[in-house]
């Protein structure tokens, strides 16, 4: 069995207000970017928006092949 690295994604979660929220996603992020570079990239873009952040999750993905 092998595993390849594949680029994943980032889910920038907001908070709009009471229990109300809203999801932005980061689709092909780099698989050998740092877990720091990717949150500071995520905290970056979260000052250009209109909401706090509520949550930064990183998603990442691995092919496994016989």
């Amino acid at each position: 069995m092998t595993s390849v690295e594949q680029n994943g994604n980032v889910v920038i979660k907001l908070t709009t207000g009471g229990d109300a929220t809203v999801s932005v996603s980061l689709s092909n992020v780099n698989a050998t970017a740092t877990d720091q570079a990717v949150y500071d990239t995520a905290v970056g873009l979260g000052e250009l928006l209109d909401y706090p952040i509520a949550s930064i999750t990183r998603n990442q993905k691995t092919l496994l092949t016989a």
